[in-house]
C-alpha cells in the first residue's frame, strides 16, 4: 500500500537555515498549516536531538489552522568544512472521527499506512554566506548587474541517520541570553572588536614607553658608573662630565692672591 501524501503544508518546505555566529542559540522557524477539514496530529523529530530544542515538538492542528514551530540550535564550534548531516522530519496523521483518546495513545496505535511525513535538511550559514546567496538569487532572477562568481556553500550531506524526538525544554546558552536577544549579537561582536583594537593600540603605546624608560635608565646608570671623586669623567653622549667641585678650586689659589695683596700693602707702607 502506497504511503499517504503529507497533508500539512510546510514553510519552508525543504530546509531549515541557521545563520551564525553559532556562539549562542540560533533559531529558525517552521510554519505548519492544516488545509484539510480534519484534525491532524503532528510530531517533529530530528537526527540530532541533543543539538536542538523545539517548541512545540508535537500537537494537534485544527482544520484550516496553522502553527509556528521554533527550532533552536544550541551553541557549538562551527567548522565550515565539516559536513552537516542534521535533518528534521515532520510526521502527521489524521485524528480518527469521534476519537477521544489522547494523542500519545493515538501515535502508539497508529500503523505505518496512517502516517505522513516530510523531511527537511539543516543548513548552517554565516552572514557572509547569506549575502552571497542573495546575490545568487538576484543573478538567477535575470539581473545582469548582479551576476557575479560566487563560491557555493558546503551543504553536502552524509548518509541519512535515524530521527529522534526533540525536547521542548529551555534552550541553554553560554551567555544565558534568550533567543529573543539574538539580533544584537552582531552589534556586540563589532563592539568587542573595537575594544580589542583599542586595547592593542594602548598596549603598543605602553611597550614604546617602557622601551624609552629602559633606555633612560641604562643611560643614567652609565653616567653614575663613569664618575669618580676628583677625576674628570669620560664623555658620554657628547656631554663632558665635570670633576669634583673640591678639585676645581684648590687652596693654593687663595694663597697666591693673599701674597699679592700683601706685597701691594707693604709697598705703600714703605
Amino acid at each position: 500500500m502506497s504511503k499517504l501524501e503529507q497533508v500539512l503544508v510546510l514553510n519552508p518546505s525543504n530546509e531549515l537555515t541557521f545563520t551564525g555566529p553559532f556562539t549562542s542559540v540560533v533559531s529558525s522557524e517552521l510554519r505548519l498549516t492544516n488545509p484539510s477539514s480534519k484534525k491532524v496530529l503532528f510530531k517533529v523529530k530530528t537526527t540530532a536531538p541533543k543539538r536542538y530544542c523545539v517548541r512545540p515538538n508535537s500537537g494537534v492542528l485544527e482544520p484550516n489552522s496553522q502553527i509556528t514551530v521554533s527550532v533552536m540550535l544550541q551553541p557549538f564550534d562551527y567548522d565550515p568544512n565539516e559536513k552537516n548531516s542534521h535533518k528534521f522530519m515532520v510526521q502527521s496523521m489524521f485524528v480518527p472521527s469521534g476519537s477521544t483518546e489522547s494523542p500519545d495513545l493515538l501515535w502508539k496505535e497508529a500503523n505505518s499506512s496512517q502516517l505522513m511525513d516530510s523531511k527537511l535538511r539543516c543548513v548552517f550559514l554565516l552572514e557572509s554566506d547569506t549575502i552571497l546567496n542573495n546575490l545568487e538569487r538576484s543573478a538567477a532572477s535575470g539581473d545582469d548587474s548582479l551576476k557575479v562568481a560566487v563560491p557555493k556553500t558546503n551543504r553536502s550531506l552524509t548518509p541519512e541517520r535515524s530521527f529522534s524526538s526533540v525536547t521542548t525544554g529551555a534552550a541553554q546558552t553560554k551567555t544565558g541570553a534568550s533567543s529573543s536577544g539574538l539580533n544584537s549579537s552582531d552589534d556586540e561582536v563589532i563592539q568587542l572588536m573595537a575594544q580589542c583594537n583599542q586595547l592593542t593600540s594602548e598596549l603598543q603605546k605602553l611597550r614604546e614607553e617602557n622601551g624609552r624608560l629602559r633606555d633612560d635608565g641604562l643611560r643614567l646608570r652609565n653616567i653614575v658608573g663613569g664618575q669618580s671623586y676628583g677625576v674628570t669623567s669620560s664623555t658620554l653622549d657628547g656631554a663632558t662630565q665635570l670633576t669634583n667641585p673640591a678639585a676645581q678650586s684648590p687652596p693654593i689659589l687663595y694663597l697666591v692672591v693673599m701674597l699679592f695683596v700683601g706685597l701691594i700693602i707693604g709697598k705703600f707702607l714703605l
